[in-house]
């Protein structure tokens, strides 16, 4: 897994990162693709579902592999307690 806390910072900034692409998604629909037009880490997704900040939601028909997740109430709450 992670060796160090700023490995487990970084990704926990990543993940912080990701959910907020599903603030202003309809239905908390969260982003396949990053910034710079690559996949998801899996393992961002897995961090934050294990976390509870965020649920698959759907099979992708397109890749059965690929996790469609959406933002949980809980994310929203980690969200808006960022921004307070």
């Amino acid at each position: 897994m992670l060796s160090n806390k700023n490995d487990r910072r970084a990704l926990e900034r990543h993940v912080l990162a990701w959910l907020k692409t599903g603030e202003n998604n309809p239905e908390g629909r969260l982003s396949l693709f990053d910034g710079l037009g690559q996949r998801v880490d899996p393992q961002i997704q897995r961090l934050a579902i294990r976390n509870g900040w965020a649920e698959g939601w759907f099979a992708n028909p397109m890749r059965p592999d690929w996790m469609v997740c959406r933002l949980t109430l809980s994310g929203q709450r980690v969200l808006a307690s960022i921004r307070a």
